[in-house]
């Protein structure tokens, strides 16, 4: 009787009676999320469902008919964001609450909240004050955590300058390719020790199957949109020369940012689709004829926030959260990507 219950309320895929385990468990109903010290459960259900290392349980409450659950550990989420300059305010989420995951390079705040029927995790990249300079960026962290809690999609926004005259100001790119200009950034989980090491493919960076996803919602949001680019990605925290510029684009460089990388090569080793939404907020130094502001950047942000809103939420919409990518399977010949 009690599994029938059980399964009314729940999708049990894979469940084993004898052991009590199931790879996946889906919440039927609607539901708050709350913590054990405040619940006063009339009756636990004879059930333990364990799910990645976390164990989830059911709860029956004397004085109110839906069910909550409660999980040791982490929310499993599938969608993260990761918020660029400007972007540091989850809005289009609702349910939003506040989250930290402890990794093995630091403890991660961020927020958790639901947006069209599906649960999203969102970071502000430089904090949510700006406060973190893009060399200063714990990276390793950010994406573990995301990658822990069970995200397997990470849309990243930033905003960037350009290289190209035909990439204007507030037109939205879809970065393809990144020349790495870094100089003091860790771009590995594996580094030797016990993780070993990895040479991971990188000849399409980007997920090709979220990139074309967010190439048709802009298109037919009617956003000025460029399907593909190369993001030379620079230290920071200052701006660029005229000179470095006039390089990068010889190089074949189309915009110019300071946060891509590591985090797009971090996310390949996590096996994880990762996209990048570049925002032109600028010309790059050289090219605009001034000198650069960071109010300018902000100013761009600002007048460009809702259509970003947009191209996100709607992108979302078409994510199917158990669809199965290349990305995800990155590291196979090294067993997987093991947390």
């Amino acid at each position: 009787m009690f599994l029938k219950w059980l399964e009314s309320h729940f999708f049990l895929l894979g469940y084993n009676p004898v052991n009590h385990t199931c790879p996946r468990v889906i919440v039927k109903d609607f539901f708050n999320i709350s913590g054990p010290s405040k619940l006063k459960a009339y009756h636990i259900a004879k059930c333990i469902v364990k799910y990645k290392g976390n164990i989830i349980f059911l709860y029956f409450i004397e004085s109110i008919s839906f069910l909550i659950y409660f999980i040791v550990g982490d929310i499993l989420i599938k969608i993260g964001i990761i918020g660029g300059t400007g972007v540091y305010d989850p809005s289009i989420l609702i349910n939003v609450r506040h989250v930290e995951t402890k990794t093995p390079y630091g403890m991660v705040s961020y927020k958790v909240g639901d947006f069209a029927g599906k649960s999203i995790a969102f970071i502000p990249r430089h904090g949510s004050k700006h406060s973190i300079a893009p060399h200063l960026i714990n990276y390793r962290a950010n994406i573990w955590a995301l990658k822990k809690i069970g995200v397997s999609t990470i849309l990243a926004t930033a905003a960037v300058g350009s290289l190209h005259l035909p990439m204007k100001l507030g037109d939205f790119v879809l970065v393809d390719q990144f020349i790495d200009f870094t100089k003091n950034r860790v771009t590995t989980f594996h580094d030797g020790g016990e993780r070993g090491v990895v040479h991971v493919d990188l000849t399409n960076p980007y997920c090709t199957s979220l990139r074309d996803k967010l190439l048709v919602v802009a298109q037919n949001s009617g956003l000025a949109v460029h399907s593909q680019g190369t993001y030379v990605c620079t230290e920071g925290p200052r701006f660029e020369t005229p000179a470095e510029i006039a390089m990068f684009s010889k190089l074949g460089g189309h915009l110019v940012g300071m946060t891509s990388v590591p985090e797009v090569v971090l996310a390949r080793e996590a096996e994880m689709c990762y996209a990048t939404i570049a925002m032109v907020t600028n010309f790059a130094a050289g090219i605009s004829g001034v000198p650069l502001t960071y109010g300018e950047v902000m100013k761009i942000m600002k007048q460009n926030t809702e259509n970003l809103k947009t191209l996100l939420m709607d992108t979302i919409k078409l994510i199917d959260i158990e669809a199965d990518c290349s990305c995800q399977h990155a590291l196979a010949e090294y067993g997987g990507f093991k947390i």
